[in-house]
C-alpha cells in the first residue's frame, strides 16, 4: 500500500479531513496534498512521517479509537518504501554507488531523463524519493544501457559482481541494473572517507612522538653543502631533492614559513614504505624546529590519491603547525608540477603526467631564484582557498565562535563516538562530574557549557532537521571499551568515564530529547562506530571532525568533494574488540 492510500485509509476509518490532520500535526496542507497524489515521497526516516503518525494517533484517542503511535509510524514508513523491496536507505545508497562507478553526474543525469537538476539532488541526497520509484529506475537503467554499456564494462562487472557474458547487451544490462537497485545487497566498496577516518579515530599523537623519538630529534647544525642550484631526473633522483631541500629548510637560520604545492602523481610514491617514513621524519624535524607549513593540497587527483595524501599528513595536522590549502580550478592534465619554497631554498620541478621518471627538479639556494620562487609561491596561497581549519586548545573559543554559527546553516547529521553532551540533565551531568573528583569551578563551566549547547540544539530544531547517530552498546560491550563524557568542544582531553548506569540513563535522556523535539531524528547502532571521533555534516556547507584525544583536535573541512563523501558515507560497524 502506498503512502497515499494509506492516509486516505486512516482518513476514512478514523474520520478527519486533511485540513484537521494539517492542523494537529503542523505538517502543511500542500505537502500532505503532495504525499496523497503521490507527487511527492519522503524518506522513511523524514520527520514529518512521525508528526503525521503523532497527529492521526492523536485524533484517534479524540474520536474514541486506540492508534499506537509506533504502530502508524511503522505503517508510514512502510509505505514510502514504493514497489521496491529495498529500504530506501539502500536504495539511495546503490543509486549513488552505480552513478559515482559510472562518473555519471546529476546534471547529466537530470538532463537525459528531462527531470529538473534540483528534483536528481534531492532524491540522490535521500531528501525525498521519486513518485514512481519503479518508473524512475528504468528510466536510469535504460539510459546506463543505452549510452555506458561498453565504456564500463569492467566498473559494472565489478559493481555487480558478475561476469561478462551477464551483461554483454543492453537489455541484460538495464534488467542487471533494476534488479541491483532493489537489491537488499550492497556490493563492498573501499570508502577513503572511511580509511581516513579510522586511522584519525586510532591515531595518538604521544605514540606517534614517541616512535619518530620527536623530543630526542636535535636539529642538526652542521653545514649542509650542496650546490647553488643542482639538478635532478627521475623518481630516484626526486626523492634525493625531496630530502635535499628539507635539509636546506632545517638548517638555515630562517623561521620564515615553508609553502609547499605537489600535484604529482602521489599512489606509486606512497608504495615506497621507506621513503614514506623518511619524508615523514624529515617534516618532523622542520616542525620541531618550529617552522609553519602551508600545503596546497592537489584535490583534482583522483578522490583515492588526495585521501592517501591527506591520511599520511594526520601527525604533521595533529601538531598545529600545518595549514592546508586547494585551488578550486583543476590544473593542466598534461604536465604535473612541485614548487616548494623555505626561507632560504626553493625546489621545483615539472613532468609529463603519467612519465614521471622524466621529470626534471631542481633544488637552489640562490638567493635571486629563491626570491623569485618565493613571489610564485606566496601567489599561489593568496589564490587558494582553506581546506580545512584546523583548531587546537589555544584555539578554543575562536572554535565555539565558529561551531555556533555553522549550527546555523542548515539541515544536519551528527555521528558520535559517545552520547551527545546537550541531551543530559544538569543533575546526571553534575553527580558524573563530582564523583570523578572535579572541583565545582570546572563541574560549573562544564554544566554552564553544555545548557548552551542545548539552548542553541533547541533553537536549531525550531526551522532544520537533525539526525543523530550513536551506539547502544550492552554492558559486556561497555565494559569492555567504557565510553567517556563528550567534552571536546571544550578542549578537555582528560577522561571522565561513565559507569553503566549512568551511560543507560544518559541514553534514556537522549531517547527523550528526540521524542521532544519532532526535527530531531536519533538512529542507534548495537556497536561502536569510532572511539574517539565524532562528527557532524552541515549539507553542502562543511564537515566538522572532532577527536575527542591525544590531542583534542578539529577540522572544519570545506572542499565540496569531501563533503560529499561524507554525505554519502557509511558508518562502518566496528567490532567492540
Amino acid at each position: 500500500m502506498t503512502l497515499s492510500e494509506k492516509l486516505n485509509e486512516y482518513s476514512k476509518t478514523i474520520g478527519f479531513s486533511f485540513k484537521e490532520l494539517s492542523e494537529v500535526s503542523g505538517v502543511s496542507t500542500g505537502t500532505i496534498s503532495n504525499y496523497r497524489a503521490g507527487k511527492q515521497i519522503p524518506k522513511m526516516n523524514n520527520p514529518k512521517l512521525s508528526l503525521l503518525a503523532k497527529a492521526i494517533a492523536e485524533i484517534g484517542i479524540s474520536k474514541g479509537m486506540v492508534f499506537d503511535y509506533d504502530d502508524v509510524l511503522r505503517e508510514l514508513q512502510k509505505s514510502v518504501g514504493g514497489k521496491i523491496e529495498v529500504s530506501p536507505d539502500n536504495y539511495i545508497l546503490n543509486m549513488n554507488m552505480l552513478l559515482k562507478t559510472l562518473n555519471i553526474s546529476n546534471a547529466s543525469l537530470a538532463r537525459n531523463l528531462n527531470y529538473d537538476p534540483s528534483q536528481i539532488s534531492r532524491f540522490l541526497s535521500g531528501e525525498r524519493l521519486p513518485a514512481d520509484i519503479g518508473k524512475f529506475s528504468t528510466q536510469v537503467a535504460s539510459f546506463i544501457a543505452n549510452n555506458y554499456s561498453d565504456a564500463y564494462s569492467r566498473q559494472l562487472q565489478k559493481l555487480f559482481s558478475c561476469e561478462q557474458d551477464e551483461i554483454d547487451s543492453p537489455a541484460k544490462i538495464r534488467k542487471k541494473i533494476i534488479k541491483w537497485l532493489g537489491s537488499n545487497v550492497n556490493t563492498p566498496v573501499e570508502n577513503p572517507i572511511d580509511s581516513f577516518l579510522e586511522n584519525l579515530d586510532e591515531f595518538d599523537l604521544n605514540d606517534f612522538i614517541s616512535a619518530i623519538h620527536f623530543n630526542d630529534i636535535k636539529v642538526p647544525s652542521v653545514p649542509f653543502e650542496i650546490p647553488i642550484t643542482n639538478y635532478y631526473r627521475g623518481i630516484d633522483e626526486f626523492k634525493k631533492a625531496e630530502f635535499d631541500f628539507i635539509k636546506s629548510a632545517v638548517l638555515s637560520k630562517s623561521k620564515d614559513d615553508v609553502i609547499i604545492y605537489s600535484d604529482m602523481p602521489i599512489a606509486e610514491m606512497a608504495k615506497d614504505e621507506e621513503f614514506a617514513k623518511k619524508y615523514m621524519a624529515g617534516l618532523a624535524v622542520m616542525l620541531k624546529k618550529g617552522l609553519h607549513i602551508n600545503f596546497i593540497h592537489d584535490v583534482h587527483r583522483s578522490f583515492e590519491e588526495m585521501m592517501i595524501g591527506l591520511e599520511g599528513h594526520i601527525p604533521m595536522y595533529m601538531t598545529g603547525q600545518i595549514s592546508p590549502y586547494y585551488f578550486s580550478e583543476p590544473q593542466s592534465k598534461i604536465f604535473s608540477h612541485l614548487l616548494k619554497v623555505s626561507g632560504t631554498s626553493a625546489m621545483c620541478g615539472f613532468a609529463v603526467t603519467s612519465d614521471h621518471e622524466d621529470g626534471l627538479y631542481i633544488v637552489t639556494k640562490n638567493k635571486s631564484e629563491v626570491q623569485k620562487y618565493q613571489n610564485s609561491a606566496r601567489d599561489m596561497l593568496k589564490r587558494a582557498k582553506p581546506l580545512m581549519e584546523i583548531y587546537r586548545s589555544d584555539r578554543s573559543d575562536e572554535f565555539l565562535e565558529q561551531l555556533y554559527n555553522y549550527w546555523k546553516n542548515g539541515s544536519k547529521k551528527m555521528i558520535f563516538s559517545g552520547l551527545p553532551i546537550f541531551t543530559i540533565s544538569d543533575e546526571l551531568l553534575t553527580s558524573i562530574l563530582r564523583r570523578s573528583g572535579k572541583p565545582q569551578e570546572i563541574i560549573d563551566n562544564i554544566v554552564s557549557f553544555k545548557n548552551k549547547y542545548y539552548e542553541e540544539m533547541k533553537n536549531l530544531l525550531i526551522d532544520n532537521c537533525i539526525v543523530i547517530e550513536i551506539s547502544k552498546l550492552s554492558r559486556e560491550s561497555f565494559n569492555e571499551h567504557p565510553v567517556n563524557i563528550g567534552l571536546s568542544e571544550l578542549f578537555i582531553e582528560e577522561e571522565i568515564p561513565y559507569n553503566y548506569d549512568e551511560y543507560v540513563e544518559h541514553m534514556k535522556q537522549t531517547c527523550k530529547f528526540a521524542e521532544d523535539n519532532d526535527n530531531c531524528t536519533l538512529k542507534t547502532e548495537k556497536n561502536r562506530i569510532f572511539k574517539n571521533i565524532s562528527f557532524s555534516i552541515i549539507s553542502g556547507k562543511c564537515v566538522i571532525v572532532s577527536k575527542a584525544k591525544a590531542p583534542t583536535i578539529h577540522f572544519i573541512i570545506h572542499h565540496p568533494k569531501m563533503i560529499k563523501a561524507f554525505e554519502m558515507f557509511i558508518p562502518p560497524l566496528r567490532n567492540n574488540d
